[in-house]
């Protein structure tokens, strides 16, 4: 992904019921491209949101947790 402008931004990850299952980044920055590394380790299996927001724009992706 890529942000448009520097700023507070923050990723997390929604369980189904739509609770945050985890906080995976918050934190300043930069415009342009990024890349968000998470430890998964002890997620239950699964169908996950994952969300991405920085300054007024939002981001989401599915992602599916398989043991």
């Amino acid at each position: 992904g890529s942000w448009a402008h520097d700023g507070p931004a923050r990723v997390e990850l929604f369980d189904a019921s739509g609770r945050i299952a985890r906080a995976i980044w918050r934190g300043a920055a930069r415009a342009g491209a990024w890349r968000v590394e998470a430890d998964l380790a002890g997620l239950a299996p699964g169908v996950y949101l994952l969300r991405a927001e920085q300054g007024g724009a939002r981001r989401v992706r599915r992602l599916v947790v398989l043991r």
